[in-house]
């Protein structure tokens, strides 16, 4: 992780020192492999980070979410720290492809679960662990749509709009969330729609979501 200060008198981009060891933070898990692929930062400073731990390397691609938080000043915060598992079969592979905060706080993540399904997780903002109470599986809400990106956005009523892709004709497929994690049944068909071309056999495939 590595920390900027801009300069617009200057027009220069130089590490800030007051973060990590000369404005860079490096974040290692003994003996297992960590990508991170997205962060944000919270209202008090914080930083957010999440990504991708392969949890049995090197034995096997058994990747997981794995979610921690840094300080202001780049150092580790040992209070908030998870992995997150949507299957209990070894060697599937789960990519985090984004991470943001709703207006109260709570922390959601997505990206691809199961090695081939759309899968969306709520935190608790305090210590980063699963919130009950969110979708069926303690926190968790998988759906059937293949995906190698995922993207969300939320609505100004705080619902979740959930962007995968349709397997096998990779047409893009959107799904609307309650709040809560469940489908909004007023949108599309009893909550997901499915974007298809104009041109038959070609597929549609978004990359990302706007408001």
């Amino acid at each position: 992780m590595v920390s900027y200060e801009f300069s617009v008198a200057q027009g220069l981009i130089k590490l800030d020192p007051t973060f990590g060891t000369n404005g860079i933070s490096e974040i290692g898990f003994s003996g297992k492999v960590f990508y991170c692929t997205d962060a944000f930062r919270q209202i008090d400073g914080k930083i957010v980070c999440g990504g991708d731990i392969q949890e049995d390397w090197p034995y096997e691609f058994d990747d997981d979410f794995c979610f921690f938080r840094l300080n202001q000043n780049g150092t580790i915060d040992p209070s908030f720290q998870s992995v997150v598992y949507f299957n209990e079969h070894p060697g599937k592979i789960e990519t985090l492809f984004k991470i943001d905060t709703q207006t109260n706080g709570h922390i959601l993540a997505v990206g691809r679960v199961d090695s081939d399904k759309l899968g969306i997780c709520r935190l608790n903002p305090t210590n980063g662990q699963l919130e009950n109470g969110f979708g069926p599986y303690y926190g968790r809400q998988i759906f059937p749509a293949y995906t190698d990106r995922a993207d969300f956005i939320l609505t100004q009523d705080e619902k979740i709009i959930l962007m995968g892709r349709n397997s096998p004709n990779a047409n893009t497929i959107l799904y609307k969330l309650n709040a809560n994690g469940s489908l909004d049944s007023d949108f599309g068909d009893a909550g997901k729609s499915i974007l298809k071309p104009m041109f038959p056999y070609k597929g549609l495939m978004g990359n990302s979501l706007v408001v």
